[in-house]
């Protein structure tokens, strides 16, 4: 593979496959990033590896192109590239990932305990991929994706229905967690970030070629700021390449407590995982154990969630024809045992220069009845403007905690009592997106609404006692904007976003509004950051950063007017925290 180093300020144009520019697309080497301007191109920092990435195309990971020209990707209509600097350290957000600027994506919690939600869709109506396999992590069935996510990994995500591509489980979006291959010769890459909360730090060394790896290894410690709760965690990857095949496995073990119930949690994650496209399999060991103080020296057993699972994947596009298939089978801790077939199948009605039409279906066998469902994705382009509608229907199949778990849940402060008796969820929803190039200005208007039949959710029986059941239906709607302003390397960006929801939970997201920008200045960054919520709080962060040949620094205050605020999507009432101080240095 013949590798062209990247040195001084280099020039990047990027163009869809109709040579026309594509503006506002991400353009990153190891070392800088920026956005291209009204022509398509930017200037960025030299480095030895290149990726770009732009809503509605497939990215571009390799050497360095001074031209590089982006696959349109109709079928993934809302994806959002959000770098791991938004969900982890880079930033010194310290696993809070509540600074992610997504219009329609909102986090809460901190750590280990931090949690996701996508349009008032939580865990378990979207689907988290590592690597290219699905992640059922029992242990944080509605918390944030692997709680652990190494800074050399990529985290995109795609808002609204996905069924017709991954599974009934991701009615309401998917979580993609990828890890950029290694181009070039060795490479060592060191991470380190502190600040008041606690300290966070990883190596990694990878070499690129025919012949390539990825190893990585880290470690987290935090003083949190919920009456001395704490997290702590180990984690690491290792990754070899050999021309298509790829072998790898990613491993955490993580150890937090709260004092306010007195208990602890120990939490084992485990993928193995081997590639050889188009084909895929692994193993998964997900064990969390949460433990009751008896006193200093002795510790009861609490509550056990175990799940095993084996995954085989078949990932093919041919000419217009695309497959997807997922066997699985799991095991709960209970010796209960969930085990299905997969398939999505995808056509190209219509491939033209400006507009697109594809449509599929999706099948899936195993232990409940025959079920299936269909997507009809079409998206048309104008010379500056692009109109996108989808319709999909999709089931989603009760997992093994809601059907087989009955015990306490410290993280989630409740009694669950499972119930084997549950219907599949069924969902049918449609999605319109509306986008416009307007020289240096983007903008996009998407309306969405979603109606889910046998919505299932915990409901109350006593106190914090809960029983899974189903509603009859659940409406899910809202709409979003966004605008981004770019001139030069500097972006400004607009969104707001109103939500409708019908279900039967206590909290649920709320109107909102934020600004934030990326300024460059004097070789700086400064990147401020608003936002306002209808729930009654506003936040302010700001960060400064700064790039050398082979340093990257940056300081930050998060949540800089030290607001006392409960996240609406938060299904218990544990604040966010106050103002936070980060530095973060990365060799």
């Amino acid at each position: 593979m013949l590798l062209i180093a990247l040195t001084g300020q280099i020039k990047v144009c990027v163009k869809d496959e109709g040579g026309n520019p594509i503006y506002g697309a991400y353009v990153k080497t190891n070392i800088d990033w920026g956005l291209t301007g009204g022509d398509g191109c930017v200037e960025v920092k030299g480095g030895d590896s290149l990726y770009v990435s732009r809503i509605g195309y497939l990215p571009y990971r390799g050497p360095f192109k001074g031209e590089v020209v982006l696959r349109s990707s109709p079928i993934q209509l809302h994806p959002v590239e959000v770098k791991v600097k938004a969900v982890s350290s880079e930033k010194g957000n310290f696993y809070q990932p509540y600074r992610i600027e997504e219009v329609g994506v909102s986090a809460y919690g901190t750590s280990a305990l931090s949690k996701l939600n996508i349009r008032g869709f939580d865990r378990k109506r979207y689907e988290v991929f590592f690597e290219g396999f699905l992640i059922s992590d029992q242990s944080g069935s509605e918390d944030h994706p692997m709680g652990v996510l190494p800074t050399n990994e990529n985290v995109g995500i795609i808002k609204g229905s996905s069924s017709g591509i991954f599974g009934g489980n991701s009615m309401g979006g998917a979580v993609i967690i990828e890890g950029e291959r290694p181009y070039g010769g060795f490479k060592p890459k060191f991470n380190l970030n502190i600040g008041n909360l606690g300290l966070y730090t990883d190596l990694n060394l990878s070499k690129g070629g025919d012949f390539g790896f990825d190893i990585l290894g880290g470690f987290k410690g935090f003083g949190n700021y919920v009456e001395n709760s704490w997290d702590t965690a180990l984690f690491g990857k290792l990754k070899l390449f050999y021309g298509n095949f790829q072998v790898g496995a990613f491993s955490k073990f993580q150890w937090y407590g709260i004092p306010l119930e007195d208990a602890q949690s120990q939490n084992l994650f485990l993928i193995t995982f081997l590639k050889f496209e188009p084909f895929g399999f692994s193993y998964q060991l997900s064990d969390q154990r949460e433990l009751a103080h008896e006193h200093r020296l002795l510790h009861e057993e609490r509550t056990i969630l175990k799940e095993e699972s084996f995954q085989l994947v078949l990932s093919r596009d041919i000419n217009r024809f695309g497959i997807y298939s997922r066997a699985w089978y799991g095991k709960f801790h209970t010796g209960d045992i969930l085990k299905y077939l997969f398939t999505s199948l995808r056509y190209s009605i219509l491939e033209r220069e400006d507009l697109h039409l594809t449509g599929g279906i999706n099948l899936q066998f195993g232990d409940h009845p025959f079920l299936y469902g269909f997507l009809l994705v079409g998206d048309y382009h104008f010379e500056n403007f692009k109109t996108s509608i989808s319709l999909s229907k999709s089931y989603r199949i009760p997992d093994l905690y809601e059907k087989f778990f009955t015990g306490y849940h410290h993280a989630l402060g409740r009694y669950d009592i499972g119930n084997p008796n549950l219907k599949p969820e069924e969902s049918y929803e449609l999605q319109i997106s509306l986008s416009a190039n307007l020289k240096n200005i983007i903008l996009s208007i998407n309306p969405y609404y979603n109606r889910v039949f046998n919505y299932i959710y915990p409901k109350q029986i006593i106190a914090d006692t809960f029983r899974w059941e189903n509603k009859n239906y659940a409406d899910i709607s809202g709409v979003e904007f966004e605008s981004n302003v770019i001139f030069g390397r500097n972006i400004l960006k607009f969104g707001a976003y109103y939500p409708r929801l019908n279900v039967p939970i206590p909290n649920v997201p709320k109107p909102e509004a934020f600004v934030s920008a990326e300024f460059s200045l004097f070789s700086f960054k400064f990147s401020p950051y608003y936002r306002w919520n209808s729930a009654g709080f506003q936040v302010i962060n700001l960060s400064i950063s700064t790039s050398w040949r082979f340093l990257t620094l940056s300081f930050g205050i998060n949540n800089l007017l030290n607001e006392v605020y409960i996240e609406p999507t938060s299904p218990r009432t544990i604040p966010q925290p106050g103002r936070v101080y980060f530095l973060n240095l990365t060799l």
